[in-house]
């Protein structure tokens, strides 16, 4: 079967995808709000201060910016900014077919590839930018806590969500166990960790750069949730910053484990367990603003991807083909 365009109506991917996104969109802004039985009041509550919800759309925005600027300082070759800068809006699109994820890391991956970078070297660029973001984001939720410190109730709260976080680290590390152990027993892949091995020693000669790829998935991390207090506090649900980097961070574990198009239900879903577990709000309003910081962090930022995806394509920076 000849070759389309991933986004192309005729492929059956894309359709299927499309029917999730159209339920999941009618279901969490349509039908759920008006079922009395969740202690909703049949509509969505809107924010209280618009500001608030400005502010946090600038703030997530902002992440693009600095996961460009993290791929530029990891690359082995020279990237350009402004094409680095689309392919990280591109990736969105394409979490409609991939799951939650495995959209960016592909769409990225591609571009490495078609920038210089040999298999080996475009999959490092990315273990090793995804490896940062975790480290960064544990190390700043550390930060975090230990410089606003938590209530009693926020403690219990932590330490609930810390067993879960701990679990994933821990998962992570025996699945770079594993490829270690096996890569060394298994023929067609020692070739393979010995490109590993000399591409990831070329960092060693580029601290630097791991420090900037470090500041700047710290930055993103922080930046991300910031967005998601100010929706929040546009709410009037006043939530401990360090409170909502955890619930973040663990609705970030959920959405990757649901293979759903951008997580869609799974993310939403703990974000609003996560916010009631603080008995701040009402169910209510913790479900519209669940709903509300998703229109701003993943609708929204989902136009800009077509258009992004579109200039990609037409100036041919990268090739996204597929077999149906």
């Amino acid at each position: 079967m000849k070759n389309e365009s991933i986004l192309s109506w005729r492929s059956k991917r894309v359709r299927r995808a499309l029917v999730i996104v159209i339920v999941g969109i009618v279901g969490l802004y349509v039908l759920l709000p008006k079922l009395k039985g969740l202690g909703l009041n049949g509509r969505l509550e809107l924010p209280l201060h618009w500001s608030f919800m400005a502010a946090a759309l600038c703030s997530f925005l902002l992440t693009f910016t600095v996961s460009t600027i993290s791929y530029k300082i990891l690359a082995f070759h020279k990237l350009k900014f402004t094409r680095t800068f689309l392919v990280q809006f591109a990736g969105i699109p394409l979490s409609l077919i991939l799951p939650a994820g495995l959209s960016n890391l592909s769409v990225n991956f591609l571009f490495l590839r078609s920038n210089q970078h040999s298999d080996v070297e475009s999959g490092l660029v990315l273990g090793i930018n995804n490896a940062i973001g975790v480290i960064a984001n544990l190390s700043v939720l550390g930060l975090v806590i230990a410089f606003f410190g938590l209530s009693q109730s926020e403690q219990r709260l932590y330490l609930k969500h810390q067993d879960l976080l701990i679990l994933g680290a821990v998962l992570v590390i025996s699945l770079i166990t594993a490829f270690v152990f096996f890569s060394g027993r298994i023929k067609k892949l020692q070739r393979f960790r010995r490109q590993l091995v000399d591409s990831f020693k070329s960092y060693r000669r580029r601290p630097f750069s791991l420090l900037v790829a470090y500041l700047c998935a710290a930055a993103q991390a922080a930046s991300t949730v910031f967005a998601l207090w100010l929706v929040l506090r546009a709410y009037g649900i006043d939530l401990h910053y360090p409170i909502a980097f955890l619930i973040f961070s663990f609705s970030v574990l959920i959405g990757a484990s649901v293979p759903t198009p951008g997580g869609l239900g799974g993310v939403e879903a703990s974000l609003i367990a996560g916010i009631m577990a603080t008995r701040l709000t009402s169910t209510g309003t913790a479900f519209a603003s669940v709903l509300a910081y998703r229109a701003l962090t993943y609708w929204i930022p989902l136009i800009f991807g077509v258009v992004a995806l579109f200039i990609i394509e037409r100036r041919k920076i990268i090739v996204l083909s597929s077999k149906d």
